[in-house]
């Protein structure tokens, strides 16, 4: 149970630093497209982050796309230090940002938006999952509130400006006992992606180099 809560905990956060929209892995152009994504990238694309105590450098890679239940996701691979982590994101038909979590110990596989591109501020929504693990009850709440929709970021001399801030509430329950909530907040924006991603006071990332 205690390892499946950390791989919980681990979904939540890689996905926090890894939002993208599908683009043509053929493309031959070495500029990113200028329409509204909140992560424009194709296979080879690379996001590098820097943040954390003690300070960390990350790296995210769009490896291949993969279809799952019909939907074109792409595989996210990101490394920090020794840790080698995978995410399934897509964007569906509104521009909201998915991602697919395979199924591990009690925890079943699962789909959630992490970005409501169209909704208005103070806008949530939520997600339950249950499971058993040994033979206990666990229940894996996750809610994602919009906190502004105005943040800009500086990135290569590069302003970019009407950033989506988003809340992460990662609530755990084992027999009906709250184990304690993790919080993330994450900025995105269009043309970039994921700029910031903070706990609290601390900020866990920030980026520093975007390779299209």
């Amino acid at each position: 149970m205690k390892r499946t809560l950390k791989f919980s905990l681990a979904a939540l956060l890689f996905l926090s630093i890894t939002s993208c929209k599908k683009e043509s892995a053929s493309s031959s152009s070495n500029n990113p497209p200028t329409s509204c994504n909140q992560a424009p990238f194709r296979v080879g694309t690379t996001y590098t982050y820097s943040g954390g105590t003690p300070t960390t450098t990350s790296t995210i890679t769009a490896t291949k796309d993969t279809l799952i239940a019909g939907t074109t996701y792409f595989n996210m691979q990101g490394t920090s230090g020794t840790t080698t982590q995978r995410s399934y994101i897509a964007v569906d038909a509104s521009g909201n940002v998915l991602q697919w979590v395979p199924s591990l110990g009690d925890v079943p596989a699962n789909t959630m938006i992490y970005v409501k591109t169209g909704e208005a501020v103070n806008a949530t929504w939520n997600y339950t999952f249950n499971g058993v693990s040994n033979p206990t009850l666990v229940k894996h709440k996750y809610t994602f509130t919009i906190l502004s929709k105005s943040e800009t970021f500086t990135l290569n001399g590069v302003t970019y400006s009407n950033g989506i801030k988003v809340r992460q509430l990662y609530q755990p329950e084992v027999s009906g006992i709250s184990t304690g909530n993790i919080e993330f907040t994450t900025t995105y924006f269009c043309g970039l992606g994921t700029a910031v991603t903070t706990q609290g006071a601390t900020v866990l990332r920030t980026l520093t180099g975007y390779t299209y």
